[in-house]
């Protein structure tokens, strides 16, 4: 789904405007930026994402109706609607994808600590090391401008080599299970019955009936091109 259909759909739940959810809709799906495809929902479709959406735009957001909303409910609703009702973790996502060590390249000691904090957090979340090849990437540059601002963005694009970007890893990742690229049908059918369906999801992957394993992206992004070997410490 686009983030105009999150919108409409969170308006459905809670009232207010489509207008007044789209900055947290948009967030959660910033990552198309870097790989514009269905797998960019491993990043933040999961309580992770939910986790950083909160941390980003704080607990609580006031809608045009003048109603609190918890943005970690709102966050929440966009996963379940991608996901076929799924709500999972980043280990859900990636507990079994240890072929994406290779990419989760070996920095220097970070001087700022909330830096390092930040780009350990995939680690701390999950129990896999290679999880944190998401924040060493050019999304994580993002990501720390975001959250922590411009001279922790600087420090880390500064730690990486212009080969870090999450477009590798992600156009590696296999699908193992359905819900990881079907959206709710309920939701579907309710955009679609009002009007707001795009008429993307016509042809899109929910309808394949492909294996998982054979769900990719384009050839442009199939070369496995590995980063500098995962030898990350911390002190």
């Amino acid at each position: 789904m686009n983030i105009l259909e999150h919108g409409h759909l969170s308006t459905r739940r809670f009232g207010g405007s489509y207008e007044d959810y789209l900055p947290i809709h948009q967030f959660l799906d910033s990552t198309k930026l870097y790989f514009h495809h269905v797998k960019h929902r491993v990043v933040l479709h999961n309580t992770f994402g939910v986790e950083l959406a909160v941390e980003l735009f704080g607990p609580e957001l006031i809608n045009s109706d003048g109603r609190g909303i918890c943005v970690r409910d709102i966050a929440i609703g966009h996963i379940k609607e991608d996901l076929d009702g799924h709500i999972p973790t980043l280990y859900d996502w990636l507990g079994k994808a240890f072929y994406l060590k290779p990419y989760c390249p070996k920095v220097a000691e970070f001087e700022s600590e909330e830096l390092k904090e930040l780009v350990a957090r995939p680690y701390l979340r999950s129990g896999l090391k290679y999880a944190m090849f998401i924040t060493l990437s050019d999304f994580g540059v993002w990501l720390s401008e975001q959250l922590l601002g411009i001279d922790q963005a600087i420090e880390l694009r500064q730690k990486l080599s212009p080969k870090n970007r999450l477009s590798q890893p992600l156009s590696q990742f296999e699908f193992r299970h359905r819900w990881q690229y079907t959206p709710n049908e309920d939701d579907l059918v309710w955009l679609r019955e009002n009007g707001f369906e795009s008429g993307e999801h016509k042809t899109g992957l929910a309808n394949s009936r492909l294996p998982d394993h054979r769900l990719s992206s384009d050839a442009a992004c199939s070369p496995r091109i590995p980063a500098d070997p995962i030898t990350l410490e911390f002190d």
